[in-house]
């Protein structure tokens, strides 16, 4: 065997360092993104169980904002026409018939405006469908109310499972996509 006279590395030693610290590096890179997108998708979870919560509180008890006519009376859940109005919307046969500024954390009580903001950052509340909507659990409306983004969709839907603006919505479902874009379903406790 050969000693070294030298004090320092060969080359090749701090070759096989190297290598081994930039091994090192992107297995934790790939962990931490891994453990990123779990949070993520907790937060999206938390998110539309906080939702279902509210829209079994608003079934419990009603409308506490506006009336109009069956819409907005208790033992439902809110139709399309009811969240537009707790967006801020104008709808015609509510008393008020718009609320400046809305009420949507009123209408589901217990949620706050983080419940509807998704982890991107942006208000990701929508409706499956607002005019000629197909029945509920339509893959292709439900696509197209996801857009390709990062959105918890509601679809309320009578006793025929058809999508309900008005009147008398028995049901729902609420929609979240994860990380990996499985899209997971929450149904109300009254189907």
């Amino acid at each position: 065997m050969k000693h070294r006279d030298g004090l320092g590395f060969t080359l090749v030693e701090l070759i096989i360092t190297m290598v081994v610290m930039a091994i090192l590096m992107a297995l934790g890179t790939v962990a931490i993104s891994g453990l990123q997108a779990q949070a993520r998708d907790k937060e999206r979870e938390s998110d539309i169980e906080a939702i279902a919560r509210g829209l079994e509180a608003r079934y419990a008890n009603g409308n506490p904002k506006a009336s109009g006519g069956d819409d907005t009376k208790k033992g439902i859940y809110p139709g399309v026409n009811e969240i537009l109005h707790s967006d801020g919307w104008s709808r015609a046969g509510y008393t008020p018939e718009q609320i400046v500024g809305g009420y949507r954390t009123d209408l589901f009580p217990g949620t706050s405006k983080a419940s509807f903001i998704s982890p991107s950052g942006v208000d990701t509340f929508n409706l499956v469908c607002v005019y000629a909507c197909a029945p509920g659990g339509d893959q292709t409306q439900l696509n197209n109310a996801f857009n390709n983004e990062d959105r918890y969709i509601y679809e309320p839907m009578d006793d025929n499972n058809n999508i309900c603006c008005c009147g008398t919505c028995y049901k729902f479902n609420l929609y979240w996509k994860d990380e990996a874009g499985t899209i997971h379903k929450v149904m109300s406790k009254h189907q």
